[in-house]
């Protein structure tokens, strides 16, 4: 597969990922509702996607904080280990990762 980045001189030493989460209606296996008349929430899935190699990968699963329903993007990403958002990117090598258009995502320079 070509690498659309190839022609792109100043990204050659940068690795470029997309990342966004899906949730679903929730499975069988999810835990059930306590209450009458609530709903069983589903669990989230977070995908970083390499836009070199277009390889998807999981990088987390989106459990919410009580009281939630669902995780933010950016909350998950936020608390995903480095060495999983880098996709093992060795220290020194550049990491772009982006979320949707509302939610950038920075990694600070120590992190890269």
């Amino acid at each position: 597969m070509n690498d659309p980045f190839a022609d792109f001189k100043e990204l050659q030493k940068v690795d470029i990922y997309a990342a966004d989460g899906l949730y679903h209606h929730a499975a069988a296996f999810d835990s059930k509702p306590t209450n009458l008349g609530e709903k069983a929430n589903a669990t989230g899935h977070f995908f970083r996607l390499d836009l070199r190699n277009h390889h998807l990968g999981h990088l987390a699963i989106g459990l919410p904080d009580k009281g939630k329903k669902r995780s933010h993007d950016v909350t998950v990403i936020k608390q995903s280990d480095l060495k999983t958002l880098r996709n093992n990117a060795p220290k020194g090598r550049k990491v772009l990762i982006r979320g949707q258009t509302n939610c950038p995502i920075r990694l600070a320079p120590k992190q890269w």
